[in-house]
């Protein structure tokens, strides 16, 4: 994975003279769209380089988490169940892309309980805000059943410069397979 950015040539020269008011906002944008593609490729795949990610090797549930957050208690349960069923052990998280992750974070069920701790008691586990993932997947966390290999961590490397700015970029190599599809269960929106 590449990932392009730039640098201008006075913020480098501010750092050779000691500032520490820095502002590489490019890079800032490079290394969030590094973490993003990571997580597609986890959730998504690559078929590119040959990577299956989880959404598309493992089973769907029998529900999709819609707008209306009230029936979000009963689906993940249900996959829970599915789960457990399955002879997959917890804890449980849900790995929930921002759409999602926004409406649950922002819902108060009845008698003033946060959905987000009710799903956090069902899960026995957490949810987690997953950028780069469309949808949901509820999935195991006692582990061995996926696998992100990391060929080379992220680096950054030099393209050319000119006269105002420096073009960079960052690197990872990586890989990831699913060793157990029955870990997981997707509830796309």
């Amino acid at each position: 994975m590449l990932v392009p950015f730039t640098i201008a040539r006075d913020e480098i020269d501010d750092v050779a003279r000691g500032a520490r008011d820095l502002r590489f906002d490019d890079l800032d944008r490079a290394a969030w769209e590094a973490a993003e593609i990571e997580n597609r490729v986890v959730f998504h795949g690559w078929p590119d380089a040959d990577i299956d990610g989880i959404a598309h090797t493992v089973p769907d549930g029998d529900r999709r988490l819609a707008k209306e957050t009230g029936d979000y208690p009963g689906i993940v349960a249900a996959a829970v169940e599915k789960l457990r069923l399955a002879g997959v052990q917890g804890p449980y998280a849900l790995a929930a892309g921002p759409e999602i992750y926004t409406r649950i974070v922002e819902t108060v069920e009845n008698g003033g309980y946060l959905l987000l701790d009710h799903l956090g008691k069902i899960l026995g586990g957490t949810v987690v805000w997953t950028p780069g993932l469309d949808g949901a997947v509820v999935l195991s966390q006692r582990g061995n059943d996926f696998r992100f290999e990391m060929g080379q961590d992220l680096s950054v490397g030099y393209s050319h410069h000119n006269a105002d700015l420096v073009h960079l970029y960052l690197e990872e190599t990586f890989t990831f397979q699913v060793t157990e599809p029955d870990a997981a269960i997707t509830l796309a929106n």
